[in-house]
């Protein structure tokens, strides 16, 4: 198996720690530091920020994180060079521990992330494209996003469990629709921005749908299931989620539930929908119908973030926060502490990992992100400028923890 780190490893390259036990330590441990993570300029030390990891493949897992060339590099987009920032990524094979190989990319801002297909590629994601990378950093396709707006950043890139379909939602400027022969309206009208939206095909970045501002999308299906979570672009138009799905006849709503607020929706294939709220996360079917809750969290505990999930749906992520004080803001500031792996046959928690409240990288909070493996057996965690790997129960030893 591999993964994209640098390495430091807890146990020897290729032992592993007790089967989905919490006590037990980590499979092995990757140090990123040498790899560009703390860079020494002038009289202080520069950390990397936006550190994200996922599995690309059974067998390979990576890691990416920015680090600036200038104080203010990655701030303001106007006044930066062209290299002011630069996306690094490395690779490690899951099963020893062994950086494969790493590679890094320069931008003027920060606005490009890694998103894995599930076939030993990813997508990149820049300022109005979409690149389609193999494991060992060869760009395989590279794809303009129609009628984007020079210098306004994608929103986001969302992609399918498995992999399989990525949506994409971009902003873009337009002139609105004039009326015919009105010369003098249509001089006097404005190039206005707008939201885009559109599926793509990870193999060969096919364009599959588009469409035009019509709600923020939030998740995506193998075959094309859509999640919202009633937001559109410039309003809060309902509380709640819908499902939909866009053919060749337009929007099919297939359901519409109201009584859920300010929710993170995400599709684990065409059957179950995961809604999670500050102090509850639900399993759904595409119906509504719900198959099992957890709202057992401590006091002043929150859920945030989007959970993530395993390539086939059966098993999914999410991470438990706690507002803490800082060291130079008067208001308190969020913190992981807890990630929580859930199993959807078994209808709840198979594993907790507690994680170190107090983490922090010289004064600031350290923020952490976490992948499941394809088949939903490891659990891959970054923080501090290392990663980790932890195996998770089979599914003939999961016993559904309180």
């Amino acid at each position: 198996m591999v993964v994209v780190l640098a390495i430091l490893s807890a146990c020897a390259p290729g032992t592993f720690a007790g089967e989905g036990d919490p006590s037990a330590g980590a499979i092995w441990r990757v140090d990123l530091r040498p790899k560009g993570y703390i860079e020494n300029i002038g009289r202080r030390p520069r950390f990397a920020s936006d550190t994200r990891i996922s599995f690309i493949s059974d067998d390979l897992l990576i890691a990416s994180f920015w680090t600036e060339t200038t104080p203010d590099g990655c701030t303001w987009k106007e006044k930066s060079p062209p290299d002011a920032c630069r996306l690094h990524a490395v690779e490690v094979e899951v099963g020893t521990g062994r950086i494969r190989s790493t590679h890094e990319w320069s931008f003027p801002f920060r606005e490009g992330f890694i998103y894995p297909t599930g076939r030993g590629s990813f997508v990149l994601s820049g300022e109005n494209e979409l690149d389609l990378y193999s494991s060992n950093f060869e760009e395989l396709k590279k794809v303009s996003l129609p009628s984007a707006e020079p210098g306004l950043p994608m929103l986001f890139v969302n992609v399918s469990p498995s992999g399989k379909t990525l949506l994409a939602d971009w902003t873009s400027s337009s002139m609105p629709p004039q009326p015919v022969g009105s010369k003098r309206a249509r001089t006097a009208q404005r190039q206005i921005p707008h939201q885009m939206n559109a599926i793509f095909e990870t193999a060969d970045m096919k364009e599959l749908r588009r469409w035009d501002e019509r709600f923020f999308a939030q998740s995506i299906s193998d075959n094309l299931l859509v999640a919202s979570t009633g937001f559109d672009f410039f309003f809060l138009s309902r509380p709640g989620f819908l499902i939909s799905r866009f053919d060749e006849r337009g929007w099919q709503d297939l359901n519409v539930t109201g009584h859920w607020f300010l929710t993170t929706v995400k599709l684990l294939d065409d059957q179950h929908v995961v809604v999670q709220e500050r102090n509850r996360v639900t399993v759904l079917n595409t119906n509504g119908v719900s198959l099992f809750e957890d709202t057992n969290f401590r006091k002043r505990h929150y859920l945030s973030g989007n959970p993530v999930t395993s390539a086939d749906g059966l098993r999914f992520a999410a991470a438990v926060w706690v507002d803490s004080p800082h060291p130079f803001w008067v208001s308190p500031v969020g913190i992981q502490t807890e990630l929580l792996v859930y199993d959807v046959p078994h209808h709840g928690r198979i594993y907790s990992r507690p994680l170190d409240a107090a983490t922090h990288v010289g004064k600031l909070w350290v923020f952490h992100d976490f992948a499941l493996s394809l088949d939903g057996a490891l659990l891959a965690h970054t923080a501090d400028g290392f990663v980790e790997l932890y195996r998770l129960p089979s599914n003939k030893s999961v016993d559904p923890t309180p």
